[in-house]
């Protein structure tokens, strides 16, 4: 953190989930979060709705750019409950909105 530049964290694939605090006020500019891709189902564990929810929460109140990248090979139903799915564009949308965003 003492070089200059852009720090980030990237969190793909998102097994768990987090908590920013201890990184808020330490110079992160971007946070990137993502899901777990591949063909083998065994392989791959669901990243939960709320994992990524709550990381996306907890950057826009601190003024940190959060980048949603994907779901992976599980997307979210209607319901949140995290469904297998064969994707061949994977899905950056988290409630409905893409969030894209770059360090300035």
């Amino acid at each position: 953190m003492e070089i200059p530049g852009k720090h980030f964290l990237s969190m793909e694939p998102l097994l768990g989930p987090v908590d920013l605090s201890a990184w808020i006020n330490k110079g992160i500019n971007w946070i990137i979060v993502g899901g777990k891709s591949g063909n083998d189902k065994s392989k791959i564990r669901p990243m939960e709705i709320n994992w990524a929810r709550s990381i996306r929460d907890q950057a826009i109140a601190a003024g940190i750019q959060f980048h949603f990248k994907q779901w992976g090979q599980y997307e979210p139903d209607k319901n949140d409950k995290m469904n297998w799915v064969k994707v061949k564009d994977h899905n950056a949308l988290l409630d409905g909105v893409e969030y894209k965003d770059f360090p300035k």
